[in-house]
């Protein structure tokens, strides 16, 4: 049963999460395929690319290990030291470019794949559907969350997580509308999640015994959850939309 909160509609952990097994029901197979690609084609990149960037860093200093007569001594040289460096920025700079333009605009189909799931069955095919759609307004507003969620963690630890949940139905405010200005995105996105970003937070946790339950098994038992957390999420952005409209 519903609660009522200041004349809106709320929405409870366990109502999302029957619905989201009803999307699954019917689709779960493509719901994973979908995560699997969008998780390959992003994070997993990202994570190959991380792991370079950290040998060329670390360690940072640039030299040779030499042992004479038994005795280990480092060969201190600049020059290395400076192209560990160099390949170290290089490889960041390469993250950040496949995310911008890559990775946020496969998030912005997963989310459109999600939704349109909740009503039916949907193509494998959406999961690309922003690319063909008003790509670079949706790399440019998701780029605007990116760095204003890194702005304010920089600041502070806190209000960084604050914000990332405030932005956090701005992907799928893109997902239905792709030429959505950036600042009718965000003031409609800290419009839904008024309120709610405490419950949101606690939605968050209730899926951590679930991942690390998947992480026992190389991380591939994760791939299994990511439709149960998406179509949660997918199922909590409608809600908080039918909220919105309700006010």
């Amino acid at each position: 049963m519903l609660e009522m909160k200041g004349g809106n509609l709320m929405w409870t952990r366990a109502e999302l999460k029957e619905k989201a097994k009803g999307m699954m029901r019917h689709s779960y197979w493509m719901m994973f395929s979908v995560s699997l690609v969008a998780y390959l084609l992003t994070n997993a990149f990202m994570d190959i690319l991380d792991t370079l960037s950290e040998q060329h860093l670390l360690p940072l200093r640039g030299g040779l290990n030499l042992t004479v007569n038994g005795r280990s001594i480092w060969l201190n040289i600049p020059w290395l030291q400076m192209l560990r460096l160099q390949n170290a920025l290089f490889f960041a700079l390469i993250a950040i470019v496949l995310m911008v333009f890559i990775g946020n605009v496969i998030k912005v189909g997963t989310n459109r794949y999600y939704l349109g799931t909740a009503s039916g069955p949907q193509p494998f095919s959406t999961l690309f559907s922003a690319f063909s759609s008003h790509y670079l307004n949706v790399v440019k507003v998701m780029l605007l969350v990116s760095v204003k969620i890194l702005a304010w963690s920089l600041l502070l630890v806190i209000p960084g997580i604050v914000k990332s949940y405030e932005y956090r139905m701005i992907p799928y405010l893109l997902a239905q509308q792709p030429d959505m200005r950036a600042e009718d995105a965000f003031a409609l996105s800290r419009k839904m999640t008024m309120g709610h970003k405490a419950e949101m937070f606690v939605l968050s946790l209730s899926f951590l015994g679930w991942l690390i339950l998947g992480t026992l098994a190389f991380r591939i038992g994760v791939w299994f959850v990511r439709p149960y957390i998406e179509s949660t999420w997918a199922q909590l952005y409608l809600k908080l939309q039918e909220n919105t409209q309700t006010v």
